[in-house]
């Protein structure tokens, strides 16, 4: 029979393998008697029914009757079922080649001839061709009683579908119970027949030698802390502390063992799943914001913040002193006080509210948008220089600057409001025009029509031979004085003193003085006029009460005086040219 080539992950060692000295001694008894077993792979031959250490379930086969197909779920509830068909369709995983078939009742005994070794059965009825099986739990042993005839295999495989091991029966012409130990690994699929799986054989009924009775199966029961990994152990540290990185039940330190393992980074392990005690089913203590109702500790947790839980885990609400922006807090700080920094509905205060905030710098409050009323968009009181045109206000360009379209005042720029502006020379803020900024703030000179210190007219044209020069002089006869007699003194009596009088006695006392005037009318009529003066207030009266003089000397000179007027008169009606 061709042999079958596995990969590499399914080879074997052929030879016989004992892998401990209990297999060794039950290998040494087994040749002992008639017939032998061999063990190949990572299991042990078992020779008596007493080495099934805790039994699981048994098969008698005696349900009968003879011939009838055994139902492959006779003994289901018992944690076994058989099957039929290819080996693949029957584990998944499976890669060595075979086809099971349905046992069937038989009852000729003579191929177990008594006494049977090891403890095995055989009475009622016996099964041909049984034949390949499966279990609903972990399995480690499975024992039978063989029959006499022809080399026959018990084959394993685990719960993945690799081969694990096999125990060959080679009778000599006696029946005995067989079996075999995984050491531990659970057995995913049992074949037992005449041909050698191991080996590279395809599995089949071959012939009529596949008979067997009395299924026996269990659980190996290996010591954990023997120092070596056996069956379903994880590891195995041959010692006796919890907390390292092998338990005492030979498994791997894992959250939720109920062992606080530091270097697992534990930080509690209470051994449950409950997420609400003092200790997490991740191995964490209980905080805040981890997303578990601490039993006792907090009134909510949803992993942070939300709608109904603030994030120190108390129910939000508005006053708690926890803002809670999921919940549509803009502030909270935890009083009822309106006109500070957090209103009492948890918003934010800011301008427009309606509620005067002094500590957020408002001067008013009226929840309007109008920014010409008497609370600005700003919530400040209206003040010129704050941009804003209010009542009273000609302008308001909010600056500091005076010279500009719209003074500090916030009033347009005007001629004597004290601001030099474009298009002014000066600006004094009075409604003086006669010093050093005319009231058209202008700086005074002559022509302007005002009349200043250093001028003696000023008649704001530029004809300069009318009665104001364009130098602002008044016209006289050159001699500077402008009283125009010409003798210099500048009382216009034209006699060189500085005294009124006609005489030239700048020392002499009151005189008389007698002349002809042109009438008042200026007429050129010729008419003239006598009249006498007299100064100091003496009416023309002399001290001794005459009024006409008694020197004749004096009356001569009266008279010169008096031609001297009428020659001086016509060039007084004269304007003199200015310049």
């Amino acid at each position: 029979m061709a042999r079958f080539n596995r990969t590499p992950r399914l080879a074997r060692a052929r030879a016989l393998t004992i892998t401990s000295l209990s297999a060794l001694a039950l290998l040494l008894a087994s040749e002992a008697r008639a017939g032998t077993l061999t063990v190949q792979g990572n299991v042990t031959a078992l020779d008596d029914i007493s080495q099934i250490q805790n039994p699981v379930g048994t098969a008698d086969f005696n349900d009968g009757p003879l011939n009838s197909n055994m139902p492959l779920d006779l003994y289901q509830d018992q944690g076994i079922l058989f099957h039929t068909g290819p080996f693949a369709n029957i584990l998944p995983g499976v890669v060595e080649a075979g086809t099971a078939s349905t046992p069937f009742y038989q009852n000729n005994f003579t191929y177990f001839p008594g006494p049977i070794a090891g403890g095995g059965t055989a009475e009622g009825f016996f099964v041909y061709f049984a034949g390949v099986a499966t279990f609903d739990q972990d399995i480690t042993q499975v024992g039978l009683t063989a029959g006499r005839n022809g080399t026959q295999y018990i084959t394993v495989w685990d719960t993945d579908g690799v081969m694990i091991g096999q125990v060959q029966w080679t009778p000599a012409n006696d029946s005995a119970f067989i079996g075999i130990d995984t050491q531990g690994v659970p057995i995913g699929m049992i074949s037992y027949g005449n041909d050698n799986v191991w080996g590279g054989e395809p599995y089949g009924v071959g012939g009529a030698t596949i008979m067997s009775d009395t299924w026996i199966w269990g659980v190996t029961e290996i010591p954990c802390g023997n120092g070596m990994i056996d069956g379903q152990e994880e590891c195995d540290d041959g010692n006796d502390i919890d907390d390292d990185e092998c338990t005492n039940a030979c498994t791997l330190p894992a959250c939720g063992d109920g062992i606080f393992q530091v270097d697992n980074q534990e930080e509690c392990d209470d051994g449950n799943d409950v997420d609400e005690d003092d200790c997490t089913s991740a191995c964490l203590l209980p905080v805040c914001g981890d997303g578990f109702l601490w039993t006792d500790n907090e009134e909510c947790d949803d992993g942070g913040e939300s709608e109904l839980c603030d994030v120190d885990c108390t129910a939000a609400e508005c006053g708690d002193g926890v803002p809670n922006v999921t919940a549509g807090e803009e502030c909270d700080d935890a009083n009822d006080v309106e006109d500070d920094l957090c209103t009492s509905e948890c918003v934010a205060a800011v301008c427009g509210d309606g509620v005067l905030q002094v500590d957020n710098g408002e001067e008013c409050d009226d929840a309007n948008d109008v920014d010409e009323d008497e609370c600005s968009n700003a919530c400040l009181l209206p003040s010129c220089g704050d941009g804003i045109i209010q009542d009273g206000e000609e302008c308001d360009d909010g600056d500091d600057v005076d010279e500009n379209e719209c003074t500090n005042s916030c009033t347009a720029p005007a001629c004597g409001d004290g601001v030099v502006q474009d298009g002014e020379e000066c600006d004094d803020a009075n409604d003086v025009d006669e010093d050093d900024c005319t009231n058209a703030c202008t700086a005074p000179i002559c022509g302007d029509g005002v009349v200043q210190d250093d001028e003696e007219c000023d008649d704001a044209n530029d004809v300069d031979d009318d009665d104001c020069s364009n130098a602002c002089t008044l016209p006289g006869d050159g001699d500077g004085d402008g009283d125009g007699d010409g003798d210099g003194d500048g009382d216009g009596d034209g006699d060189g003193d500085s005294d009124s009088g006609t005489d030239g006695d700048p020392s002499a006392g009151p005189e008389t003085t007698t002349g002809e005037e042109t009438s008042g009318d200026d007429s050129d009529d010729g008419d003239t006029e006598t009249e006498t003066d007299t100064d100091a207030g003496t009416d023309g009266v002399a001290e001794d009460g005459c009024g006409c003089s008694t020197n004749e000397s004096g009356s001569g000179a009266g008279w010169l005086a008096l031609l001297g007027l009428g020659l001086l008169m016509p060039g007084r009606r004269r304007r003199r040219r200015r310049g």
